[in-house]
């Protein structure tokens, strides 16, 4: 007999969901009332307060416009849910989520030479050099 398979988007991290549940109650504001504004469904609007999917940049955009929100505030909230989440899942981490979590590791400079991180022009520059070593190794096959 199998055993019965967990819905891991139960653990989600709530950061992201306490915040948009907390937006909308704060108004006073239907899921329905937030829908028909945002030209999203109220099912997806739940699950975002649930904790139980993420939303899109896109449609984080959208609610911090409704909602009269500073935009990159409330994206930024959205990080640290995928960077919670990750590091809640760990493993079971869904892909779409640890893509996100790669590109915003990224976004910050975590190699550090002598104890100091590079810079984003350094990290660049090492990008570069790093392309430019690969086209020359794939010549000399």
């Amino acid at each position: 007999m199998n055993p019965k398979k967990v819905d891991i988007r139960k653990q989600f991290s709530t950061i992201l969901a306490d915040y948009l549940l907390q937006l909308r109650q704060n108004r006073k504001l239907s899921l329905a009332d937030v829908a028909s504004q945002t030209a999203m469904t109220p099912q997806a609007i739940g699950l975002y307060e649930k904790g139980k999917r993420i939303p899109s940049v896109n449609a984080m955009a959208k609610l911090a416009f409704f909602y009269n929100v500073d935009e990159e505030d409330a994206l930024k909230v959205r990080e640290d849910a995928i960077i919670d989440t990750t590091k809640i899942l760990g493993d079971d981490t869904p892909s779409a989520i640890k893509n996100e979590y790669v590109v915003l590791s990224l976004r910050e400079p975590q190699i550090t030479i002598d104890g100091e991180p590079l810079t984003a022009e350094e990290l660049e520059k090492a990008t570069e050099f790093i392309k430019a070593m690969r086209i020359k190794q794939n010549k000399t096959f």
